[in-house]
């Protein structure tokens, strides 16, 4: 499973303040996964926390063990960055 290779899904609640989403990315790119779309507040239905932006990402194809990465990553950060779903995509 850790070889397996999808598209993945996150949606995270993060610190609205400069260098998050920044931070997110470099978490991505240390992990060698690259990032499809990323979307950033204007998302209808998400819900808003104060101080908290929404912020969903869907990566290109990867492997599930650099994802399980960065979801470690994330965790460490979570004062930051709050990972609150992560799915695979079939394509």
């Amino acid at each position: 499973m850790r070889q397996t290779r999808y598209s993945y899904y996150l949606r995270f609640a993060a610190g609205d303040r400069p260098g998050v989403l920044a931070k997110i990315a470099g978490i991505f790119g240390r992990c060698g996964i690259s990032i499809a779309q990323i979307y950033q507040d204007a998302l209808a239905g998400l819900p808003k926390e104060k101080g908290r932006a929404p912020i969903v990402a869907v990566t290109h194809p990867g492997r599930e063990d650099a994802v399980q990465k960065a979801l470690a990553s994330f965790r460490s950060l979570r004062r930051d960055i709050d990972c609150r779903s992560f799915l695979r995509i079939r394509g």
